[in-house]
């Protein structure tokens, strides 16, 4: 198999709502409509950087994870490596060398790295025109960043391993892609795309993957579904899942969760099933407490942000609780990688022991003639705890007061009123019911009017 290698040279010195936004990947450059990209052959495009610079064992693994990030992407043959050696660089555009290196002067105010390309002329053939150098310049104050090569999303992150591979995929003929889910999302600082499943996996994105598919990629299906805490914010801006703060043992809660198809499809799309679960840290597994299960389709490239809804147990485990889901938990589907579909929310959810109240109220009558005046009657609403509760009665007209569990009420407008019960007991746990009254005007056509 053909392999086009990029080495980087380094000189030592269950309810779900969704949207599916459409793939939407860009090419940096073109060529009588075709991508300029590396030549097709073989080839090492030797990228140095100085030891003076990059000395530290934490740079070159942060160098080195943004690397396997385009590396491992299914059903694509372009790699990047690295070769240490001695020697220093400065990224001089049009010195024919292919350089990574932090200036001693920033140009690019308000960017935290920058590649810069040379390419051949466009002939009259869209394969004569190829990349001929790049170098990329990395923001001096990169030197202060997060090095770690499995970052823990942030929306105020700024990590060289996301960064270094957001330039990589410049360096292999990217461009910006602001409109969805994408390692080539242009927003800084924050998770930038975002690391993926439960180890914070640095790895190309489904919508990044369609483009390096386009002019490195091999035939063949690959399948590789993923989990993330990140969704997209919209321009260019990732940003990481919030969880909810608390819950009630018995409550419904509602979350967004992302998911991931980096497969590559001869055909039709990927059914993927996802399970919902309460884990005690966020290293979530199949064997933590299930809350829910979905389907959901999707063709490869794509990605998703939906709403789950599910209930907590009344025997959920209290206090700090991780809400999280697994992308096809039981291997179903044949995946390059296993280890990248499940991954629990970045802040917990406090589970309180304190359960929900039930609320419950009889009314009579439920019809009659205005004005009709009705009693309500809520002493069938409990509490498990034992705990006193509060009444709020919303009769449905206009008017709603905070009583006691009994009280009457006149209604004097025709038609139905929906009469909403609320009951909170001393936690602020709350809960709702409610029933309709119907009120008619007199059989001659008089319905008398509110009196003030």
């Amino acid at each position: 198999m053909n392999q086009r290698k990029l080495t980087l040279f380094f000189l030592m010195t269950m309810m779900v709502f969704l949207a599916l936004p459409a793939a939407a990947w860009k090419e940096k450059d073109t060529c009588n409509g075709g991508w300029v990209r590396w030549r097709n052959s073989d080839e090492t495009l030797n990228v140095s950087a100085g030891i003076s610079q990059f000395y530290t064992s934490e740079w070159r693994s942060s160098i080195e994870a943004a690397q396997r990030g385009w590396n491992l992407a299914p059903a694509s043959n372009f790699e990047i490596y690295t070769r240490w050696t001695l020697g220093s660089v400065h990224g001089v555009s049009g010195d024919t060398s292919d350089d990574l290196a932090i200036p001693s002067t920033w140009n690019y105010n308000g960017y935290a790295a920058v590649t810069k390309h040379k390419k051949s002329d466009c002939g009259w053939w869209p394969d004569l025109s190829h990349y001929t150098e790049v170098d990329v310049l990395l923001n001096p104050d990169a030197r202060n960043w997060d090095k770690s090569t499995n970052p823990v999303p942030s929306d105020s992150m700024k990590n060289t391993t996301l960064i270094l591979q957001h330039e990589f995929g410049h360096v292999l003929g990217l461009d910006h892609e602001d409109g969805v889910l994408a390692t080539m999302n242009s927003g800084f600082p924050g998770p930038i795309g975002g690391p993926l499943g439960n180890n914070n996996a640095v790895q190309a994105l489904g919508d990044d993957l369609q483009g390096v598919r386009k002019a490195y990629g091999w035939p063949g299906d690959e399948h590789d579904v993923a989990a993330s805490a990140v969704y997209f914010a919209g321009s260019g801006v990732s940003k990481t899942i919030t969880a909810p703060a608390s819950a009630f043992r018995g409550s419904a809660v509602t979350f967004p969760f992302t998911i991931l198809n980096r497969s590559k499809l001869s055909v039709g799309q990927e059914t993927i099933p996802v399970y919902f679960y309460l884990s005690g840290d966020r290293n979530l597994t199949t064997a933590d407490m299930f809350l829910g299960n979905a389907t959901i389709t999707l063709s490869d490239g794509r990605s998703t942000t939906g709403y789950a809804t599910v209930v907590i147990p009344d025997y959920a485990p209290t206090g700090n609780q991780y809400l999280g889901w697994y992308t096809d938990p039981d291997n179903v589907i044949a995946e390059t990688d296993e280890l990248n579909n499940g991954v629990a929310l970045v802040n917990p959810t406090y589970i309180s022991a304190n359960r929900l109240p039930l609320a419950c109220f009889t009314a009579t009558p439920t019809s009659g003639y205005s004005p009709l005046k009705v009693s309500l009657n809520a002493a069938c609403s409990s509490d498990p705890d034992g705990d006193a509760l509060t009444y709020t009665w919303d009769f449905g007209d206009g008017t709603m007061t905070a009583g006691g569990p009994s009280i009457s009420h006149t209604f004097y407008s025709p038609g139905y009123h929906r009469v909403v019960l609320t009951v909170t007991d001393p936690w602020g746990a709350s809960n709702q019911t409610y029933r309709y009254i119907s009120v008619a005007c007199s059989p001659g056509g008089f319905c008398p009017e509110e009196p003030y």
